[in-house]
C-alpha cells in the first residue's frame, strides 16, 4: 500500500536542521529511501486520523519505529521522547501537520525530534512506578529528577532533586497542579510534565 521514495539526505536536513554527521546515514550520493507511511503526506495522517481510518494506527506505528531507530542511531541518546507518551505525540504531529500538509510524514517527525531533542535522555534511567492501580505512572528517575528541579526554580518544593519520591514531592506536585488548574494528583503524569517542562514556569510566590 505504501511503496518507499529516495530523498537526499541534504534536502532532509534543510527541511529539518537537525542532521549532524555521523549520526545519520544515506548512500555515496547522500540518498536513502523512505519506507512506508513516512513517505505519505501530512495531509493524509491527519485524514486518517479525523476519520479513525486503519492507516491511522498504521502510521503512529511508523513514527514509534522511526523514534527507536533514532534513539538506536542518534549520538548521546537514550530516549528521543523520555516522557512523551503517544498521545501527546500525536498531538504534536497534528498541530505541525494541519500547517504543513504537504510535507511527507517523516520530516514532520524529525521536526518533532529537533523541538523535543533538548529533552532526551542521553543514557540509560532507571524506571519507576509512581502510585497504584489505574493512576500509576511510569517514568524514568532522570525525568522524575528533572520535575523536582524545575519544582524547586518554581519554589513549590525545598531540598535537592535526587530523583527519590516521597511526601515532599507529591506535595509540592499537588501544589504546582492546583496553581496550572489541571487535576490534582500528586503524581508527575503526562498533563504536570507538559507544564513542568513548558516554558513560562509559574512559581509559589515562595521565591
Amino acid at each position: 500500500m505504501f511503496k518507499a521514495f529516495a530523498v537526499s539526505l541534504s534536502a532532509a536536513c534543510l527541511a529539518t536542521t537537525f542532521c549532524t554527521a555521523p549520526a545519520w546515514g544515506a548512500d555515496t550520493n547522500e540518498r536513502f529511501a523512505v519506507e512506508g507511511g513516512g513517505a505519505q503526506a501530512c495531509s493524509l495522517f491527519l485524514e486518517a486520523e479525523r476519520d479513525r481510518k486503519e492507516q491511522y494506527t498504521y502510521y503512529i506505528g511508523w513514527v514509534q519505529g522511526y523514534l527507536t531507530a533514532l534513539n538506536r542511531f542518534q549520538d548521546d541518546t537514550f530516549d528521543m521522547v523520555p516522557w512523551q507518551n503517544t498521545q501527546f505525540l500525536t498531538l504534536a504531529l497534528i498541530s505541525f501537520c494541519k500547517d504543513n500538509q504537504d510535507t511527507p510524514l517523516f520530516r514532520a517527525t524529525d521536526y518533532l525530534s529537533l523541538v523535543m531533542s533538548e529533552q532526551r535522555l542521553r543514557s540509560e534511567s532507571k524506571s519507576l512506578v509512581l502510585g497504584q492501580g489505574d493512576s500509576s505512572i511510569i517514568i524514568y528517575q532522570e525525568i522524575l529528577r528533572r520535575a523536582q528541579a524545575k519544582l524547586i526554580q518554581g519554589g513549590f518544593l525545598e531540598g535537592t532533586a535526587d530523583g527519590t519520591f516521597g511526601p515532599k514531592t507529591r506535595l509540592a506536585l499537588e501544589a504546582f497542579q492546583k496553581s496550572k488548574e489541571i487535576e490534582v494528583t500528586g503524581l508527575p503524569d503526562q498533563v504536570t510534565l507538559f507544564h513542568l517542562f513548558a516554558e513560562g514556569l509559574p512559581t509559589s510566590g515562595k521565591n
